[in-house]
């Protein structure tokens, strides 16, 4: 007699950007780990949500400035980056295309939230997880608090020039700020009453988050925190040769370009000799003082630790869980950083959070006099990645999250 076979949940993936081909970065890495840990239990089917600057049509963008103003009338009012997702013909066309077996629906982001309603009343059935990444109210109000104008993220290289600086104008830039902030907190609550689970990437994103939502009605949605999974590449091992200094991230980030210009003004100030190499796109053309250079982007993290590199990172701007940290310690390297640097990672004494620019100086000045503190500073990284970032644990928590632990089988 055959044995049945117990048929696979369905579940349906919805994206906001484009995940294959894309040079890698901190939110594409997190997205392509958590679909692999889907695709092993799951029959997923996977659609991405249009957006009138990424695919602009007149008819999308006639609807996206409808729901702008529908959601001024009826409320709530939807922050700009949620109004250009807001097409109700792309809705629609994706509902209608759902698997009719769907039994959870993953949304990617605060910018999904025009559809998360729409869904909400046309599929109340449906198990819908929200991954909100990063508290984006949050980054707007740290941007507003250093006084910075809105990145626009992956969305920069598909904006008109003109339309690009005016955003990251600073009269204008900062009023969109504002804008965005007093409205995603509260597109960031209805999420919460709309989805089953939110799904934030740090500690302290989520405590912000309940405390935005106390004292509303009942939420419907559980807030979960899922740190992101790093495989660990190679173990630590003692500096070898002549010791760098390596940045990674694309400058059109806000948090990235604030690092980068904080870095090479201390290499100007202090003509150190040690060299400071810059990873990633970088679109501005930087006067680099001497010992400062730009390598690009390179497509394999473990290029650039090459057994003589040291992560230097000092954050300007809190929020999320800073991935190249964890990929840093995933190759065995030392990272030097500071408290907003490790923000939401449980890591205790770590030899290499700097919080004094003097001392920082120092390290940087003579970096031969640290080669015990960065051995050490390498294998403390790596034991925090293997105690909190498992990929396995990550993968386990993620399946938890869409299909239930009764479901998928896994032991956790």
């Amino acid at each position: 007699m055959r044995e049945s076979r117990v048929p696979r949940p369905k579940v349906t993936m919805v994206w906001t950007r484009k995940l294959d081909g894309e040079p890698m970065a901190g939110r594409i890495r997190v997205a392509l780990e958590i679909r692999a840990a889907l695709r092993g239990c799951a029959d997923l089917t996977e659609f991405r949500l249009p957006t009138m600057i990424t695919q602009p049509s007149p008819m999308r963008l006639a609807q996206s400035l409808f729901a702008w103003l529908a959601s001024a009338v009826r409320g709530p009012l939807l922050p700009i980056q949620c109004a250009l997702f807001a097409s109700l013909s792309d809705q629609k066309a994706l509902v209608a295309a759902l698997p009719p077996e769907v039994e959870s629906i993953y949304l990617d982001g605060v910018r999904s939230y025009a559809l998360l309603a729409h869904l909400r009343k046309r599929r109340p059935d449906i198990r819908i997880v929200v991954d909100l990444d990063d508290l984006m109210s949050r980054r707007m109000a740290l941007l507003l608090w250093s006084g910075e104008p809105l990145s626009p993220g992956y969305l920069t290289k598909h904006l008109p020039g003109i339309v690009l600086g005016l955003v990251m104008s600073k009269a204008i830039g900062e009023l969109i700020v504002r804008y965005e902030l007093w409205t995603l907190k509260v597109i960031e609550r209805e999420i919460a009453m709309l989805a089953d689970t939110v799904v934030l990437l740090s500690s302290e994103d989520a405590r912000i988050l309940r405390l935005q939502c106390a004292g509303l009605a009942p939420m419907r949605a559980n807030i979960e925190v899922i740190p992101p999974g790093i495989a660990e590449v190679s173990p630590p091992r003692p500096l070898t040769g002549p010791i760098r200094f390596v940045f990674v991230g694309s400058d059109a980030l806000t948090q990235n370009r604030l690092t980068i210009d904080y870095l090479v003004a201390l290499w100007r100030r202090h003509a150190f000799d040690t060299p400071l190499v810059l990873f990633g796109f970088h679109s501005r053309r930087l006067d680099l003082p001497a010992s400062v250079s730009v390598a690009g982007y390179v497509e394999h993290i473990s290029e650039i630790f090459d057994g003589r590199s040291v992560l230097l990172t000092p954050s300007k701007i809190g929020g999320g869980v800073k991935t190249k940290v964890l990929e840093a310690f995933a190759n065995g390297a030392a990272v030097v950083g500071n408290a907003l640097t490790f923000e939401s990672m449980p890591i205790g004494d770590y030899p290499l959070n700097i919080a004094e620019e003097a001392d920082l100086v120092e390290l940087l000045a003579n970096p031969d006099q640290h080669r015990a503190r960065f051995d050490e500073a390498a294998q403390v990284g790596v034991e925090y990645l293997r105690a909190c970032h498992d990929r396995a644990v990550f993968g386990y928590r993620w399946r938890s999250v869409m299909l239930g632990a009764q479901k998928h089988g896994v032991e956790g």
